[in-house]
C-alpha cells in the first residue's frame, strides 16, 4: 500500500488542504491561493484514480460561466483585449476555493474544523488592529497594504463568527464559546478599521439577522437587538468614532464629495461605450479624459463601486453578467435559508455587495477568495446538517 493508494486517503489530504487554506486565508492569502491549486489538483487525481464525481453546484456554476461570458465578450470587443482577457482568468482563479470545500468537506467534524480554523485566521489580524488602534494609529489595517483590506476581510468573517456563535446546531459549545471571542475581538477590530462603507454594511446585516431571529426564536430575537443597540450606542459614545461616522452624511466630507466625481466619470464611460465598456482594468487610464476639474486627488484605478465599476469597463453586457452572478448566488442560498449557515453566508454576500457601493471589494483577490472559500462551505453545509439532523 503505497502513498494516497486510496479514495479515503485522498479525501482525507484533500481535507487537510483545506484546513491549511483556511489557516492561511487572512494571514497568508498568497498561500491559500497556492494550496487550493494543489487542492485541485487532489481533487483532479482522486477522479481519474477513483471516479470520485467532481459535481460544483450547477446553479452557482450556471451564474458563474454567465459571469465569465459576460467579461470575455464585453473584453473582445475592449481596445486592450488581452489585459481584458488576463483579468477574466484572474476572476476565474480567484473562485477556484469553491471548490476545495464542498469537494473535501464532507461531514459535520469537518465542517467544525474549517470553522474554527477560519476563526483562528481571522483572529491574529484582528487582534494586530487592535494593537495598532490601542497605540495610537487613525486606521488600523493589521499586516495589510491597506486598511480596507482588512475590512474587506472582516465583511465575511464576523457574520460568519456572528451565526456560528449564535446558532446552536453548527458548533459544539467550545468551539462556540471560541467564535465568540474571536468575533469579540474582531468587531472592535473593524472600529478601528475606521471603513465607514463596512461599518454600515455589516451593521445593517448584523440587525438584520437579530430581527429574523425573532420569527424563530422570539426572546433570542430581542436580545440581539438589544445588544445591538447597545453596542451601537457604545461605539458611538466615543468621538473619533462619532466624528468619523457624521462624515458618512455629509456632502462636503472630501471622501465622499471625491467619490461622486469619480461616480459621475465612470456613468460617462459609460455613456460613450454602453455595450461593452471601455475594457477591464482601463478605468484609470480613461479616468484622465474624463476627469472632472473638480477633481482633487489623484487618479484613481477604480470606480469605487462595484457595479459602476462593471459598468464603466464593461458595459452593460459585462454588467449583466456580474448581476445574474449574484442573483444565481443569492436564489441558490435562499433555497436553504433555514440552513444557519446559507444565513450566515446571504449575510455575508450582502456585506459585500452593500460595502462595494463605496468600494471595489470584488477585484480583491484575498478577501474574494475567502468569500468563495467559505461560499463553497455553506453550500456543502447543506448535506451535512441535514444528515445530522
Amino acid at each position: 500500500m503505497g502513498f494516497l493508494s486510496n479514495e479515503e486517503e485522498f479525501s482525507r489530504y484533500g481535507y487537510y488542504l483545506v484546513l491549511l487554506a483556511a489557516l492561511a486565508s487572512a494571514i497568508v492569502p498568497k498561500f491559500m491561493h497556492s494550496v487550493s491549486y494543489v487542492a485541485i489538483a487532489f481533487a483532479l487525481l482522486r477522479y481519474y484514480k477513483f471516479k470520485v464525481g467532481i459535481k460544483p453546484d450547477r446553479v452557482i456554476m450556471s451564474g458563474i460561466i454567465a459571469f465569465l461570458t459576460g467579461l470575455l465578450i464585453a473584453s473582445s470587443f475592449a481596445p486592450n483585449w488581452p489585459k481584458g482577457y488576463s483579468v477574466v482568468e484572474y476572476f476565474f482563479k480567484i473562485m477556484w476555493p469553491f471548490l476545495i470545500t464542498s469537494l473535501f468537506v464532507s461531514n459535520r467534524r469537518q465542517l467544525v474544523g474549517v470553522i474554527t480554523v477560519l476563526a483562528i485566521s481571522i483572529a491574529g489580524p484582528s487582534g494586530y488592529a487592535i494593537f495598532q488602534g490601542l497605540s495610537g494609529e487613525v486606521r488600523a489595517g493589521a499586516h495589510f497594504s491597506h486598511v480596507n483590506r482588512l475590512a474587506f476581510f472582516l465583511d465575511i468573517y464576523i457574520p460568519l463568527l456572528y451565526v456560528a456563535t449564535i446558532e446552536k446546531n453548527i458548533l459544539p459549545r467550545k468551539c462556540r464559546i471560541f467564535t465568540g471571542a474571536v468575533l469579540a475581538v474582531a468587531i472592535p477590530a473593524l472600529v478601528y478599521t475606521g471603513t465607514r462603507g463596512a461599518w454600515l454594511a455589516v451593521g445593517l446585516t448584523f440587525m438584520a439577522y437579530a430581527l429574523l431571529k425573532i420569527r424563530d426564536n422570539k426572546k433570542l430575537g430581542i436580545a440581539l437587538c438589544l445588544v445591538f443597540v447597545i453596542l451601537a450606542s457604545a461605539l458611538l459614545s466615543s468621538e473619533p468614532v462619532r466624528d468619523r461616522f457624521a462624515t458618512i452624511f455629509n456632502p462636503q466630507f472630501s471622501s465622499n464629495s471625491e467619490r461622486v466625481l469619480i461616480w459621475e466619470s465612470a456613468v460617462a464611460m459609460w455613456r460613450d461605450y454602453p455595450l461593452t465598456g471601455v475594457g477591464l482594468d482601463n478605468f484609470e487610464k480613461m479616468e484622465e479624459i474624463y476627469l472632472s476639474p473638480l477633481h482633487k486627488e489623484p487618479i484613481h484605478t477604480h470606480a469605487h463601486n462595484i457595479f459602476l465599476n462593471f459598468l464603466a469597463e464593461t458595459g452593460l453586457v459585462g454588467l449583466s453578467g456580474f448581476l445574474g452572478l449574484f442573483a444565481c448566488i443569492l436564489c441558490r442560498l435562499a433555497r436553504h435559508s433555514r440552513n444557519p449557515l446559507m444565513t450566515a453566508a446571504i449575510l455575508i454576500t450582502c456585506n459585500l455587495l452593500l460595502h462595494g457601493l463605496v468600494d471595489n471589494n470584488f477585484y480583491h483577490q484575498a478577501s474574494m477568495q475567502a468569500y468563495w472559500f467559505v461560499l463553497g462551505l455553506s453550500i456543502a453545509s447543506v448535506k451535512i446538517l441535514a444528515d445530522n439532523g
